[in-house]
């Protein structure tokens, strides 16, 4: 049968439009099979962003972790130094306690040595055995010596207490949880004086302890002395407290003459410059204008020596303050009746107090000769004087009481009177 157009024409319509189906089919499955894989790649980029964070993130932690155990570590570190420090600090300070208190037993000796020293030098000085001894002038001479190097009878009791200062400090701290002090080398060196002293003063007692010893062994062949050792001792001390007042009165001396001298040669000096002045001005300018010179040389001359007085004057009055003050116990006791308080010969005054130095002068009581003596004599020794005489002689007024009167006493007080009058107004043992 013969096929139609029309026929024809729907048959390749219809293949047409299978084919474009079957495109339409084939690209949707390109399509989705693109997708997918473009959906799978972009996964995969995301779960590596992911994981590398994640890595990035364990890093940093493990990196934190790490800062974190080195710090305990750290901390751990510290409090065993601490721990070490404090432990080394304590064993430091039980260490200096342990030597202060060797050194505490020491010093318990040196206080028994003392003892026993100052028990045998009593026993000696009015024993039988010290009077042998002050038979021989030599073995007194020697044990005097050996007397005046002994260590101060308040040595133990002032090192004791130093000992028990720095002992309280050391305790305290040991007490402490945590120790916070530590001895300087000055806190060290304080305790190295310290048993310094007491080593040096223990050897001192033990070694004379020895000598005494040996010193009445040797005595002990001699025959007593009538006076016992202590009495000889303190006639030995007077003897030589004399001499030291003879080699002050000869260097008080020497003092002035030396002072004598250099007025002498400064005075000469001064001379011998007005007279080359003189020569000179004469010389280069004149008649005229060497007068001024010398006028000159002549003030100049009489600045030193007015220099010289006062300096001179100076020296005599630090002198006589030296003398006042070593004649002071002796002038109380001769002028008590002048010096004390009380109503009469005090100038009128109307006030309670000493004797009017000017009072004294008026009435003739410092005049030379037996006349001022008996003036004197009646101002301190009579009832118009209130005061208490004490061992000033009493006025009598007959010539046989005169003669028995001492006079030595009299002249003494009148000295005084005249030779410190002006001193004892300053320190106002006087009305002036």
């Amino acid at each position: 049968m013969t096929e139609t157009p029309d026929t024809a024409q729907h048959d390749g319509a219809t293949l047409s439009f299978g084919r474009l189906a079957l495109g339409v089919i084939v690209l949707g499955v390109i399509a989705a099979g693109a997708w997918g894989v473009f959906e799978m790649r972009s996964r995969k980029l995301d779960s590596e962003a992911a994981l590398k964070n994640a890595i990035q993130q364990n890093e940093e932690l493990q990196r934190e972790m790490a800062n974190l155990q080195a710090t305990v570590a750290d901390i751990k570190t510290a409090e065993l130094y601490q721990q070490e420090e404090q432990t080394l600090a304590k064993d430091t300070l039980s260490v200096i306690l342990d030597r202060t208190e060797r050194i505490g037993d020491d010093l318990q000796k040196l206080a028994d040595a003392h003892s026993r020293w100052q028990s045998s030098v009593e026993e000696l000085k009015d024993g039988q055995t010290g009077r042998r001894i002050a038979s021989d002038p030599a073995l007194v001479e020697l044990l005097a010596t050996v007397l005046n190097t002994a260590p101060a009878d308040d040595e133990p009791e002032k090192l004791g207490e130093r000992l028990r200062r720095i002992t309280t400090q050391l305790r305290e701290a040991m007490a402490e949880e945590s120790v916070s002090f530590k001895p300087t080398e000055e806190f060290i060196s304080r305790i190295d004086e310290i048993e310094e002293a007491v080593e040096k003063s223990h050897r001192w007692y033990r070694d004379h302890l020895l000598e005494l010893a040996a010193l009445e062994d040797q005595a002990e062949e001699l025959a007593p002395a009538e006076r016992t050792l202590r009495a000889a001792l303190l006639s030995r001390e007077a003897e030589r407290a004399q001499e030291r007042v003879e080699k002050l009165a000869t260097r008080n001396r020497e003092i002035q003459r030396q002072s004598d001298e250099t007025v002498g040669a400064a005075e000469a000096e001064a001379q011998r410059i007005i007279d080359e002045a003189k020569a000179e001005a004469k010389r280069l300018v004149g008649e005229a204008t060497a007068a001024r010179i010398t006028q000159a040389a002549m003030e100049q001359k009489a600045e030193q020596e007015e220099e010289l007085r006062r300096r001179q004057e100076a020296e005599k009055l630090a002198q006589l303050k030296r003398e006042y003050q070593r004649d002071l116990r002796d002038i109380k006791v001769k002028l008590q009746p002048f010096i004390t308080d009380g109503y009469t010969y005090n100038g009128d005054t109307g006030r309670e107090g000493p004797v009017s130095l000017s009072v004294l002068r008026g009435r003739g009581a410092l005049d030379e000769g037996r006349k001022g003596l008996e003036k004197l004599l009646y101002v301190g020794g009579t009832s118009t004087n209130d005061r208490d005489r004490g061992g000033f002689p009493q006025y009598v007024g007959s010539e046989y009481a005169w003669r028995q009167l001492n006079k030595d006493f009299l002249v003494q007080a009148q000295d005084y009177l005249n030779k410190y009058g002006a001193l004892l107004v300053e320190d106002g043992l006087l009305a002036p």
